[in-house]
């Protein structure tokens, strides 16, 4: 991924919290776990950021790695969907926030699988769709 999108996504996320703040209103509890939401977002973004950086790996712990990436951008779309829904109360905004944390999941998780720097990415992807192939050249 390029460092300008990767700044931009960053950014986006911090409007988004900045957002949630004013939607929250008066209501600090829920303004607060909005914002705890984009800001464990951040930190899983810079995360997935320095794994793609790091030496080449085992292909057991990439998928350990992976899985584990994968299941907390779940688990927080879900988190900040909850707090959309307890916060505003109009279904076309409800499905906006489902919707945008779904997309920030997805893109997590494409990024890690489809990237081609990230301990051989896609450039490998032909030795899993042909693993007969990989397994007589090794």
């Amino acid at each position: 991924m390029d460092e300008k999108l990767a700044k931009a996504l960053l950014l986006l996320v911090t409007a988004a919290a900045i957002a949630y703040i004013v939607l929250a209103g008066d209501d600090l509890p829920k303004a607060a776990l909005g914002v705890s939401f984009y800001v464990v977002f951040a930190f899983l973004f810079m995360f997935v950021q320095a794994l793609r950086k790091t030496p080449k790996t085992s292909r057991k712990e990439q998928e350990v790695l992976k899985g584990a990436v994968w299941s907390l951008s779940v688990i927080l779309s879900l988190m900040v969907g909850y707090m959309a829904t307890t916060v505003i109360s109009s279904p076309p905004v409800i499905w906006a926030v489902w919707g945008s944390e779904g997309l920030m999941g997805c893109f997590l998780f494409y990024w890690l699988y489809a990237s081609d720097d990230i301990n051989g990415g896609a450039g490998d992807a032909g030795d899993r769709h042909q693993p007969l192939l990989a397994a007589e050249e090794v």
